[in-house]
C-alpha cells in the first residue's frame, strides 16, 4: 500500500476516540474519512485526546458534536477549536448475539451520545448501562449474550457478527469538532501526568495498538 507524505495533510496528528485494536468507533472511522491528518492516534477517551494536546504531545484532537460532555472541553481554557465540519457516521443499530430479542432481559449497553435512541428501540423496560463506546457494548453484550442487547455502530455490528433487530438512524450527519492547545497555555511537565500516560497504556491490548495509524 502506498503511504502518502504527512505534507499533503492539514494536521500532522489527531487523536480521537478509539478504545481497542480493530479502531471500530465511529469517531476512528471519521478521522480516516475526513483525511486531513496524516496520522491518527487512538485514545480511550476523548478526555486523555486532549490532555495529549494540552501536554504537547500530538497537535489536534477529534471529538465528536454528540459528545455529552463536548462543553467541558469547549470552555477548556487550554484548548482552542481549530475548525469544525460535518459527516455523516455509520448507522446506529439495536443488535442481539441472536436472530430473537432474550425473554429474559437484563441489560441493554450503550455509549451515552446514544442515549436519546432508547425510545425508539420499541423495548418496554427500562435497566441500561452505559459503556465507553460501541465496541465496548458490543464485548459486553456477547459476554452475557442470553440476557443483554446493545446500541451500536454497523461497523461493530458487522465485526462481530451480531443480529441487527432495528436500524435506529441510517446514518446521521453529524457536527465534530477539531481542538488544538491555546497558545496561551504552557503545559506542566509529563512527568505530573504518570497516571494518564498508564491509563493509555493500559489501554492496549496488542502491542501495536497504540503505534500511530498512518495513512
Amino acid at each position: 500500500m502506498q503511504i502518502t507524505t504527512a505534507t499533503q495533510f492539514k494536521y500532522k496528528d489527531i487523536g480521537t476516540l478509539c478504545d481497542e485494536p480493530n479502531c471500530l468507533t465511529c469517531s476512528f472511522f471519521i478521522a480516516r474519512e475526513w483525511g486531513q491528518a496524516a496520522t491518527i492516534l487512538p485514545y480511550p477517551t476523548f478526555e486523555l485526546a486532549a490532555q495529549a494536546v494540552k501536554d504537547g504531545q500530538i497537535e489536534t484532537c477529534l471529538v465528536a458534536g454528540a459528545y455529552p460532555r463536548l462543553n467541558a472541553l469547549i470552555f477548556d481554557e487550554a484548548l482552542v477549536i481549530r475548525e469544525t465540519f460535518l459527516r455523516r457516521i455509520p448507522p446506529l443499530v439495536l443488535v442481539g448475539a441472536y436472530d430473537t430479542i432474550p425473554d429474559d432481559l437484563r441489560v441493554l449497553y450503550h455509549h451515552p451520545a446514544t442515549t436519546p435512541l432508547l425510545p425508539e428501540t420499541g423495548l418496554s423496560f427500562q435497566p441500561t448501562e452505559l459503556v465507553s463506546s460501541n465496541s465496548v457494548a458490543c464485548k459486553l453484550l456477547l459476554d452475557s449474550p442470553d440476557d443483554s442487547l446493545a446500541i451500536t455502530n454497523q461497523l461493530c455490528s458487522d465485526h462481530y457478527g451480531l443480529h441487527i433487530f432495528k436500524v435506529l438512524r441510517p446514518g446521521t450527519l453529524m457536527p465534530w469538532v477539531v481542538f488544538g492547545r491555546a497558545e496561551s497555555y504552557t503545559p506542566a511537565p509529563l512527568d505530573e501526568y504518570p497516571a494518564i500516560i498508564q491509563k493509555q497504556e493500559d489501554c492496549c491490548e496488542e502491542d501495536t495498538f497504540l503505534a500511530a495509524v498512518q495513512r
